[in-house]
């Protein structure tokens, strides 16, 4: 089964109130992740303002990497969110995907998803954090980027799920 075919099946089973592939602004919506917590630089704009194509996030977030446990992340998901719309994109070697979900359907394409991609980005709607982390054999990886504010209370919830 293809990946969209997997998305399909998800819109099917979630209401558009839950999951939503959206369909407009999507490059302002790249653009604008990439400026709050890609942090490229100026030139890269330059260079590549013709560009539809928004790719390497996981390799070019500089910021620190903290290794979980799965069902750690699961936790770490459910607590940030509750009912609350996010960004949510896939990363693939050489595009990154996008969709706005709630929780359940964002749990739901991550198990659906990770063979065909073990990278994903969490994005607040009003960019306050965005949760990184890549899906390894016997762990995950997580990268928490965000306004200091936001950062802070994702770190501090982190680590208390991790002791």
């Amino acid at each position: 089964m293809l990946w969209n075919e997997k998305i399909d099946l998800i819109k099917k089973r979630y209401a558009a109130t839950q999951f939503l592939v959206p369909h407009v602004n999507r490059k302002q919506i790249f653009r604008k992740i990439e400026t709050e917590f890609i942090k490229r630089p100026a030139s890269y704009y330059e260079l590549n303002n013709q560009t539809t194509v928004f790719s390497n996030w996981w390799k070019s977030i500089t910021c620190e990497e903290i290794g979980v446990k799965t069902d750690v992340l699961e936790k770490f998901i459910s607590d940030v969110l509750e009912n609350d719309f996010v960004w949510l994109t896939a990363e693939f070697p050489s595009e990154v995907l996008l969709y706005k979900s709630t929780l359940k359907p964002l749990l739901d394409l991550i198990v659906t998803g990770q063979t065909w991609t073990r990278t994903f980005h969490v994005v607040h709607l009003k960019y306050h954090y965005m949760i990184s982390f890549r899906l390894e054999q016997e762990y995950v990886v997580i990268k928490l980027s965000g306004k200091q504010l936001h950062y802070d209370k994702l770190y501090v919830l982190l680590m208390q799920l991790m002791d």
